[in-house]
């Protein structure tokens, strides 16, 4: 049962509220340097503070670095759901988080051509299950999980602009030993499927571009194996859950209309910005398992958070 955001738990949540109000300010000043502007003193006091508090409280006991999976749809605000979590983390509780996204571990282009000639010219679009690295993604949280005070991880990075991983004297370097590590993506944590789900095509890239269903099958096999080895790696779900599919469709086409306004504002080139018709093919790309994990994840996840259709929390679920 769903249960509005003011009945959050809210016990080990620091009440000076001078010593939270300078943390909030130094934690407005990172997010603002990186476009996050929506948040403010309330918001944070109120929702994310006793949140992030809650989740900590829940792993802190743990004899290793606890591993915090968030899963959320595109358009969720599950990068930004980590990013404020690591700075409330770093700021009120002085501990130091490392945030992990699932799309930083694709795999190179070349890898993704070499499936699509060999198994489905899907899989040359990054995204699905059978599209990124797990061995690297597991011996990066291994590293991390392993780590002393002075030592440095290489923490991969993908360039979505060129579509290809990032050469290595670019991977973010992460210093010392984290406190806690989070692992995010939108598929995160999926629950395991029946092969009977993936059978029957289920949109119109399935059914035109998939009909001998090698994608679908791909997917699977990779879900069962090679992501459930990783996800198996989380003590902790986060899920934040929104509306229904539909509104990855409408936020994502929201999102470019506001990147075509702004190409258009300073004279830049309009090519990489989708028409509908190109949003739709995309978001059919995540439709069956994002369809899935709206039914399936909140019964399995540990904190289940709605997100409402003005991208807002308003309603939690805790698993019992």
């Amino acid at each position: 049962m769903y249960r509005v955001m003011n009945e959050f738990p809210s016990f080990g949540v620091m009440g000076d509220e001078q010593y939270l109000q300078s943390a909030f300010k130094k934690i407005e000043i990172v997010l603002l340097d990186q476009g996050i502007q929506f948040m403010n003193y309330t918001l944070f006091r109120e929702t994310y503070l006793p949140i992030v508090t809650y989740i900590y409280n829940s792993v802190k006991s743990m004899d290793h670095v606890p591993v915090v999976g968030v899963n959320g749809s595109q358009g969720s605000g599950k990068s930004t759901f980590c990013e404020i979590t690591r700075l409330i983390l770093k700021e009120v509780f002085d501990l130091q988080g490392c945030s992990l996204s699932i799309d930083d571990f694709y795999h190179t282009k070349d890898k993704r051509n070499e499936l699509g000639e060999t198994v489905s010219s899907l899989l040359k679009v990054r995204g699905v299950p059978g599209t990124h690295d797990i061995g690297l993604a597991v011996q990066t949280i291994q590293k991390l999980q392993a780590s002393k005070t002075n030592d440095q991880t290489a923490v991969v990075r993908f360039h979505k602009q060129v579509d290809d991983r990032a050469p290595e004297e670019h991977w973010m370097q992460f210093e010392g030993r984290p406190d806690i590590i989070f692992l995010e993506g939108w598929c995160v944590g999926c629950p395991p499927l029946q092969k009977s789900e993936m059978e029957e095509p289920i949109n119109t890239l399935e059914a035109k571009e998939d009909a001998n269903g090698a994608w679908r099958n791909f997917m699977y096999e990779k879900l069962q194996n090679e992501y459930g080895t990783l996800f198996e790696m989380i003590d902790y779900m986060v899920f934040l859950k929104i509306p229904s599919f539909a509104k990855v469709k409408e936020w994502r086409w929201q999102q470019e209309q506001q990147l075509l306004k702004q190409c258009l504002k300073r004279g830049l080139d309009t090519s990489a910005v989708m028409s509908q018709e190109e949003v739709e093919r995309f978001t059919q790309f995540y439709e069956r398992l994002t369809i899935y994990m709206l039914a399936e994840l909140d019964s399995v996840a540990d904190l289940t958070l709605n997100v409402n259709e003005m991208h807002q929390i308003d309603a939690f679920r805790i698993k019992k």
